[in-house]
């Protein structure tokens, strides 16, 4: 059975321990419109979707199948471990002008390796 937008939404939901009544609060819906939305009874929006993607920090090419990957990526979760997932988020508050005179930096200390 494919999966459709309203039941990744509900799995992501439940997956993050979100009460139902707390995630239609966030679309300005009642909890039976998020009830019947969920089960795929009613059409959803991107009104409503977006809200709770951004509620349950998934991406929107999950939501709509193009990935089978929820996440949104951040450093938290694409870094292969935890110096790396440190590194990026200073990279990422880093200004263009901190940003240039550090890989300067880099490429003056270290040489690729002669083939």
């Amino acid at each position: 059975m494919n999966e459709t937008y309203q039941s990744r939404l509900k799995k992501a939901r439940i997956h993050q321990k979100i009460q139902q009544a707390d995630a239609a609060a966030v679309t300005g819906k009642g909890r039976p419109y998020l009830s019947e939305f969920e089960n795929g009874k009613k059409p959803g929006s991107l009104e409503v979707v977006l809200p709770l993607a951004e509620l349950y920090d998934i991406s929107l090419d999950y939501v709509f199948g193009r990935t089978p990957i929820p996440l949104v990526q951040k450093p938290e979760n694409i870094a292969h471990d935890e110096k790396e997932a440190v590194l990026l988020a200073i990279w990422r508050k880093l200004s263009d002008d901190e940003k240039g005179g550090l890989m300067a930096l880099l490429r003056a200390r270290i040489k690729p390796d002669a083939a």
